[in-house]
């Protein structure tokens, strides 16, 4: 997870790509929590302007984690959407 972080400035399709795959898959759960990693998915969409596909995600964080994005966003990105 740590190299997908620091991999993201170098190539953010890349590093959004292997997010999205651990969410779908649920991998390291247990070691990053999954709020992070939709966070992370949304910002970036929301740098993009890109708001359906980070509602999209935010409404799948809600439904399959019980997620509260709002404890892993600022306020100025979700209000963005």
């Amino acid at each position: 997870m740590a190299s997908t972080f620091s991999h993201y400035e170098e190539d953010p399709a890349g590093a959004i790509r292997q997010l999205t795959e651990m969410i779908d898959e649920r991998k390291l759960e247990e070691a990053v929590r999954p709020g992070d990693m939709y966070a992370m998915v949304i910002a970036h969409h929301v740098k993009r302007e890109n708001f359906r596909k980070a509602w999209q995600f935010v409404e799948s964080s809600m439904r399959d984690k019980s997620v509260d994005i709002r404890r892993f966003l600022p306020k100025e990105t979700l209000d963005q959407m």
